[in-house]
């Protein structure tokens, strides 16, 4: 029921913020602002429950880890980005990002791994067994 909650507050705090954005000129941008936006706040709100709900320390988010994370894998799309989109048309774009997103989530995976993240341990061991 708390997550149905947290979906729902979100949705609407997207919805808001698109809807602001759009109207004050951004456009598809303005729309992409306001779904990331929203998925922040879901996580925000889901983590922020758990950690009261099981009585997890703030500590075991890895935080500063991930963050660092997060910006290096940001960066280098943006210096790959830059490269790319001169070089190919719009369905081959659409195609090399899909595959690059791939790449990024196997890194997170493989980084979660390395730090015996008990969700991916178990992931791994139910796929190849």
């Amino acid at each position: 029921a708390i997550n149905t909650f947290n979906l729902s507050l979100s949705l609407v705090f997207a919805a808001v913020i698109s809807i602001i954005f759009i109207y004050a000129g951004f456009g598809i941008i303005g729309l992409a602002i306001g779904t990331t936006v929203g998925f922040a706040a879901l996580g925000i709100m889901t983590s922020s429950y758990l950690m009261r709900r099981y009585q997890i320390s703030f500590e075991n988010f890895m935080l500063q880890s991930v963050l660092l994370l997060n910006i290096l894998f940001a960066g280098s799309v943006l210096l790959i980005r830059q490269y790319i989109a001169q070089l190919l048309t719009q369905s081959n774009l659409l195609i090399i990002g899909f595959l690059i997103e791939g790449f990024l989530f196997m890194c997170y995976l493989y980084f979660f791994y390395k730090k015996d993240i008990r969700w991916v341990t178990e992931l791994k061991k139910r796929i190849f067994r």
